[in-house]
């Protein structure tokens, strides 16, 4: 930790769940505010991954922080005001943790590709709040949240039964997987469109298939009027079988998305912590209870800054399809593919730069992915490129 990660973090302590299994951990805390701010920040940085909420209401619009890195070297904390979502007297934060790169353990028979893990989710945060210096320590409470299972290959599985927990137990201090906070400087990862179901078909009774129409990263978005305890599986593929089946054999399998029914009205969920590549959705179980299904398209949010068009209608589908693998791998590296592997392979970092440059501003992601490429070096390598003077 530098000097100004220490003093934003001063007296914040790293903290996890006591109990290593079961659903991911939600970490709790109140405080006073007396005086409402114009401004009031929070660093933090949850590993693998977090949302942050305040009093009830996500932070911010980005999603899937922070980034993946080296957590041995570097481990990228965020910025966020929360001055909007406070109130007079109590206020409650609450961060929800998910496992990303950080922790992929695999389990419940469920897709992976890379596998280990730098320890159990964890989480640090620091901030002053309306007057109210807040940071993670023994004092914040955490729970078993609702999230049941989360694999950033195999997908996820959400019990809306559980979204308040009746059990809180204080958190456990503990220290961090040992690389540097720094704060993240490269691009969020952001929802940037939605894609609605174009064709909708029964290959078998209470089986339903929704066509989005494009291929594309991210997660599926459903909403859900049923009882309590209905059951949605949502398995996503790019690609359909003769029988008009969903067919993951060519994208890794097997992979799905879970959700169970509160039972309170209308019910809106999404994925928080795992995401695909696809444009079909198969859903199976207690179907008759969705009353809308949408696909999010989440990538990397680099400004466009070129554009094409031409005369020739072919040449502009494909620049648009071009564009879509771009986006569908711009996450927080290059990735060479989102679904199989996920894995930043440089080959793509390096051949596709020209095309890549040409139509985003990728100058403080691709400064990014530079340093996962100098922390993932050997240190003998490292140490010959220095003597060599090829590294400073």
């Amino acid at each position: 930790m530098s000097g100004g990660e220490r003093d934003i973090f001063a007296g914040a302590k790293w903290i996890t769940s006591a109990t290593a299994d079961g659903p991911l951990p939600i970490f709790r805390k109140t405080f006073p505010v007396d005086r409402l701010p114009d401004r009031a920040t929070i660093a933090l940085c949850g590993l693998g991954q977090f949302e942050l909420q305040v009093n009830g209401q996500k932070v911010g619009d980005d999603v899937m922080e922070p980034a993946w890195s080296n957590y041995r070297k570097t481990c990228l904390y965020v910025v966020h005001d929360v001055a909007k979502h406070l109130r007079s007297g109590e206020n409650e934060i609450r961060v929800l943790l998910g496992n990303g790169m950080y922790n992929v353990a695999g389990g419940q028979k469920r897709y992976t590709k890379f596998k280990g893990t730098f320890g159990p989710p964890k989480l640090i945060l620091a901030g002053d709040v309306g007057g109210v210096r807040v940071v993670t320590d023994a004092s914040w409470a955490v729970a078993g949240g609702p999230i049941t299972f989360s694999c950033i290959y195999g997908g996820e599985d959400y019990d809306a039964r559980l979204d308040e927990p009746t059990v809180w137990v204080p958190a456990a201090e503990t220290d961090g997987p040992g690389g540097a906070l720094r704060e993240q400087d490269c691009p969020p990862v952001r929802v940037t469109r939605a894609f609605e179901s174009i064709k909708v078909t029964e290959p078998r009774a209470g089986v339903r298939v929704y066509d989005l129409g494009q291929n594309f990263s991210g997660r599926p978005k459903i909403t859900v009027r049923g009882r309590s305890g209905a059951t949605i599986k949502l398995i996503t593929a790019e690609l359909l079988d003769a029988t008009g089946f969903v067919a993951q054999k060519n994208s890794g399998s097997p992979v799905w998305f879970s959700y169970t029914a509160k039972g309170e009205r209308e019910e809106t969920w999404h994925p928080r912590f795992s995401y695909t590549g696809f444009r079909y959705v198969q859903a199976e179980g207690d179907v008759d209870t969705i009353a809308r299904l949408e696909g999010q398209f989440i990538h990397t949010a680099n400004p466009v800054v070129g554009q094409f068009s031409c005369s020739n209608e072919l040449l502009n589908r494909i620049h648009d399809l071009i564009l879509a693998a771009i986006r569908s791998n711009m996450q927080s590296v290059m990735t060479d593919c989102p679904h199989r592997e996920k894995l930043g392979w440089l080959e793509q970092v390096h051949l596709m730069a020209p095309s890549i440059l040409a139509n985003f501003d990728g100058a403080k992601w691709y400064a990014k992915i530079c340093s996962d490429m100098r922390e993932a070096q050997l240190d003998e390598l490292r140490a010959r490129l220095k003597r060599d003077r090829r590294w400073d």
